[in-house]
């Protein structure tokens, strides 16, 4: 059961780092475009969830602790998918990555702020601020510390998840 959870895991990174190349492809720009980012999260919760759920049919009824393992397990082989082509993606194949999206993240942002009235000097005070935290997370070292944040997240999320997944019997 865990190998399929793993396995499962492992194809649906490979399945979101394909379609993160395309996008990248296609037009980096649209990877900092708010609705693509949701849209791209329900994707990712679509998968897990849908993986738990096969391998729950596959082997039988879950206790909630081999929901939780087995939708935790699937987290995990997808962040380890996609965290190594984001390594790969900022450091070999677009350097400058991390410093293109900072500044697209820090204009939209701009605009954002300039439509809800943000005071001028709120929005010197906060850009850099963007700017920097954009360019930590499109670095390797941003890459690794999402592993973990998404490790965290993932923990909680797969509780949830097992809750509800999980055979009536507990």
């Amino acid at each position: 059961m865990n190998k399929s959870a793993i396995q499962f895991g492992l194809l649906s990174g490979l399945v979101l780092s394909v379609i993160n190349a395309l996008i990248y492809f296609i037009n980096y720009e649209l990877l900092a475009n708010f609705l693509l980012g949701i849209s791209l999260l329900v994707l990712i919760i679509a998968l897990i969830v849908i993986g738990a759920v096969r391998i729950r049919k596959e082997f039988g009824p879950f206790d909630l602790k081999q929901a939780f393992i087995t939708t935790f397990l699937i987290c995990i082989g997808l962040i380890v998918v996609t965290t190594l082509y984001e390594i790969v993606l900022f450091t070999f194949i677009d350097p400058t990555f991390g410093e293109t999206m900072a500044e697209i993240i820090t204009t939209t942002t701009e605009e954002w702020m300039s439509k809800f009235n943000t005071p001028q000097e709120i929005m010197e005070e906060e850009l850099p601020n963007v700017y920097a935290d954009a360019i930590e997370r499109y670095s390797m070292a941003g890459a690794l510390k999402g592993l973990w944040t998404g490790a965290l997240i993932s923990a909680v999320f797969s509780i949830i998840v097992a809750l509800i997944i999980r055979s009536k019997k507990d």
